[in-house]
């Protein structure tokens, strides 16, 4: 199934295309997974009780270094 985006700001289109080309689909959908899985954890769910700095860290580490 294709959806297509409605994009209504120029800017936005910009950001997407840049995304688009630095980043492959399976490397999206891991960013997507580390983002739900860093919003749980910062939520409380399976945290060893690190903080939320720590957390942000960790969740930009790993986007950059996958």
């Amino acid at each position: 199934m294709v959806k297509t985006l409605e994009l209504r700001s120029d800017w936005f289109l910009k950001e997407y295309k840049s995304a688009a080309q630095n980043y492959s689909s399976a490397q999206t959908a891991r960013i997507i997974s580390l983002l739900r899985e860093y919003d749980l954890r910062s939520k409380g769910v399976d945290n060893d009780n690190t903080d939320e700095e720590e957390l942000m860290k960790e969740l930009f580490w790993k986007i950059l270094n996958q």
